[in-house]
């Protein structure tokens, strides 16, 4: 795949296509797409912006080159499961550390 094109495209301000994406990805995962080539594209993409249509068509072509996981067994790691438990435990440890080892970011109250 020739990707000089689609580097200077994206620059220039253009959009590039969703075939052009998703072969663009599949090639970077197969290892013909050197890393010097992928960054200049995502440098010019950060300086430029990236159309809706565009960050649709490269994420969905990111989906398809890796696995998905399937479902794991029961009793694991469940998405959407209720995270009060998690939060709880984690005030519960933050509140044990000696008021000298907190962290203190703005979002904190001071005292």
């Amino acid at each position: 795949m020739w990707v000089t094109p689609l580097i200077e495209r994206k620059r220039d301000r253009g959009a590039l296509r969703p075939d052009e994406w998703r072969e663009l990805v599949l090639e970077y995962a197969a290892g013909r797409v050197p890393d010097y080539q992928m960054a200049a594209l995502l440098m010019a993409v950060f300086l430029n912006g990236i159309e809706p249509a565009e960050l649709a068509a490269l994420a969905g072509a990111m989906l398809d080159t890796g696995e998905r996981p399937g479902r794991g067994p029961p009793g694991g790691l469940r998405i959407g499961a209720d995270p009060a438990p998690i939060r709880a435990k984690a005030r519960h440890r933050v509140r044990d550390l000696p008021r000298s080892r907190r962290r203190r970011t703005r979002c904190s109250p001071q005292g």
